[in-house]
């Protein structure tokens, strides 16, 4: 099967933000006095979730160290924080650089008649508004956002798209985004972290990888001349 539609996630992969919204996460708890050793922690640990679970995660470890207000519970101040947090991360998003060539690429693609859709564990309203703040929205067939999996918003593209897994691309630069692809039966490229030979990221190689998102159009050659021949 051809490849007909491509799915992109956002934090990395279209915009350099990953260091943003790392760096939100100790500026959202500095004014609790939150040890740096407690966000290290919940950040370094395996699949540290997302921003309602790491802030989640956070609070536990101060309550136990009685660094929060006992007005609220640890979840409460999650969702506070969360609140915060978010908001941090969309000024701060809403005017970091793209990542190279991401503008290009998407037109190229729109001009070529691909589908095109987004697919982030930001939470949906969140993304829409930085979309919107950065007029890309106009990029996109869809949007898809949290609180859903990654591999549910793939299943919901399928069906908006009328495509099957083997018709689609999915790119990031993260193990979640690599899960979900396969979940799904669809094609994955691995966007390479700038400087580093290979993404280094990943825990296991991707099918592809991109040294920058304008070999996109390579990898869809490569997998439309495979199925050619198959």
């Amino acid at each position: 099967a051809m490849i007909r539609c491509l799915v992109f996630d956002f934090d990395g992969t279209l915009v350099q933000s990953n260091e943003v919204k790392v760096r939100s996460y100790y500026q959202v708890v500095e004014p609790l006095g939150c040890p740096r050793q407690i966000v290290e922690d919940v950040l370094a640990s395996p699949a540290p979730g997302d921003r309602y679970q790491v802030l989640g995660r956070i609070a536990e470890g101060l309550a136990k160290r009685g660094l929060l207000s006992e007005i609220r519970s640890p979840g409460e101040w999650a969702g506070k924080l969360a609140d915060e947090y978010g908001a941090l991360c969309e000024k701060a998003i809403a005017i970091c650089p793209e990542v190279e060539g991401a503008a290009q690429t998407l037109g190229w693609l729109r001009h070529q008649g691909y589908g095109t859709f987004l697919n982030s564990a930001t939470p949906q309203t969140n993304l829409c508004r930085l979309l919107a703040l950065r007029a890309m929205e106009r990029y996109f067939d869809g949007i898809y956002g949290g609180p859903a999996s990654k591999a549910a918003n793939l299943d919901a593209i399928f069906r908006a798209a009328k495509v099957a897994g083997r018709e689609v691309l999915v790119i990031g630069d993260g193990d979640d985004d690599r899960e979900a692809a396969l979940a799904g039966g669809c094609h994955f490229a691995g966007l390479a972290e700038p400087g580093s030979p290979g993404p280094s990221r990943f825990t296991r190689p991707p099918e592809y990888t991109l040294d920058r998102l304008a070999d996109v159009k390579r990898v869809i050659a490569s997998i439309d001349r495979g199925s050619d021949q198959a």
